[in-house]
């Protein structure tokens, strides 16, 4: 993840996801099919304080958890669903995403059944996400078994497999989203500055409540970051100005988009 990556994108992206109201619209967004076996109100990050040094160093981005609703019958495990967020910023695409992806839902069982939050025979269901934002179409593997040669017949069940599913954020059809994670891929997808003002038009409604200050000054932020990259005779400076906000930035947006052509397309 280290390699080909976009420029500012990784300090912004850290900064939205972890927000437990970017990851439970990212959830609905991507799983719509499991929103009404869990809570998706009460995202809780995983403490630190659960997860070992040696999965800390090989994960790198975040985990999440969301209570299941209703919980098993027999009671046994805990009760929740955990949701692994990766964040893949390569230019190219990660072949090997599939065997990442179950490497890493392994060392969580495993961290989890060490620190007694989960037992074996018991463990929680995990929902793997990849957020990639790259120009290429995503067409890595989704499952582990795929990367297995041959026709596998009888051989089949005995192989590995883990699925997981990916938001191709430039790619994805950003009207089939959540409000937030539809913002997100407009952002990617935007070809004129009269598209950020629209969506930061959009998130200023969408965020107006309290609590939501770093999530508007997140957003804010990297709409401007976009602004700095343009080519003008008096272009924005790179670092966003101390309290920035959406209305700011739409502020600025207006005084200067009437001077942009119609057919003006972004770089990079």
């Amino acid at each position: 993840m280290d390699q080909g990556k976009s420029p500012g994108s990784d300090p912004i992206y850290k900064r939205l996801y972890a927000s437990p109201d970017m990851v439970a619209d990212l959830l609905r967004s991507v799983f719509p099919e499991v929103v009404g076996a869990v809570d998706m109100a009460s995202p809780t990050k995983l403490s630190a304080e659960y997860v070992g040094d040696d999965f800390r160093r090989r994960l790198g981005d975040a985990v999440w958890r969301v209570r299941l609703r209703p919980p098993a019958d027999d009671g046994e495990g805990d009760g929740w669903l955990y949701a692994l967020v990766l964040l893949e910023f390569q230019s190219g695409i990660d072949a090997g995403m599939a065997l990442r992806v179950t490497e890493y839902t392994t060392m969580l069982h495993r961290e989890l059944v060490r620190g007694g939050l989960a037992k074996l025979g018991a463990l929680p269901p995990v929902l793997p996400v990849v957020l990639y934002n790259g120009e290429a179409p995503w067409r890595a593997a989704l499952d582990t078994v795929e990367l297995v040669a041959g026709d596998l017949g009888a051989m089949a069940p005995y192989q590995p497999s883990q699925r997981y599913a990916v938001l191709d954020e430039r790619h994805v059809k950003a009207d089939d989203l959540q409000r937030l994670t539809r913002a997100v891929a407009q952002l990617e997808q935007s070809r004129h500055p009269k598209d950020w003002d629209r969506v930061a038009g959009d998130l200023a409604q969408w965020l107006a409540r309290e609590g939501q200050h770093e999530l508007r000054a997140a957003f804010a932020e990297w709409i401007w970051m976009l602004g700095a990259r343009l080519k003008l005779d008096r272009p924005l400076p790179a670092a966003p100005p101390p309290g920035l906000t959406l209305e700011d930035v739409r502020m600025t947006l207006a005084e200067r988009v009437s001077r942009w052509p119609e057919r003006w397309v972004r770089e990079g």
